[in-house]
C-alpha cells in the first residue's frame, strides 16, 4: 500500500493507493474520495460495547470503516481529517501509540484500539 500526505501542514490529507486484495482501516467519515473498485464495509469500533465506552471516554467515533480493493488495479482512495492540522505516519511493531481524541484518521488491518 502507498501513502502520501499532501496539502501542506495547516489541511493535511492522506492519498492512498490500494493494490489488489488489500484494505485500510479508517474513522467514520474520513473518506473524502475513492475509485469505483474499493468496497466499503462499516462496524462497530471493536465491538458495540468496546465502541460505546470509546465514544462516551475517548470522543472517537462508534463506527470504522474498511475500505478494500475488490478489483484486479490499483485504486485511490483519499482520506481527510475533521480539523486543519498536520497528518503524521506512525509505524508500529508491537508498540502503542497515545493519541489526543479525535487523532486517528486510519490504520491498516491488525490495530487494537482501548483506552
Amino acid at each position: 500500500m502507498d501513502v502520501e500526505i499532501l496539502g501542506g501542514k495547516s489541511f493535511s490529507f492522506l492519498k492512498v493507493i490500494l493494490p489488489p486484495g488489500k484494505e485500510i482501516i479508517t474513522e467514520s467519515g474520513a473518506m473524502a474520495s475513492m475509485d469505483k473498485g474499493i468496497d466499503l464495509d462499516t462496524e462497530f469500533n471493536g465491538g458495540f460495547l468496546n465502541a460505546i465506552i470509546i465514544k462516551l471516554f475517548g470522543k472517537e467515533t462508534i463506527f470504522i470503516n474498511t475500505f478494500k480493493n475488490e478489483s484486479s488495479q490499483d485504486q485511490t482512495l483519499y482520506l481527510t481529517q475533521r480539523a486543519p492540522g498536520e497528518i503524521v505516519a506512525v509505524d508500529l511493531k508491537d508498540e502503542s501509540l497515545f493519541i489526543q481524541p479525535g487523532a486517528y484518521i486510519a490504520s491498516t488491518p491488525g490495530i487494537k484500539f482501548s483506552l
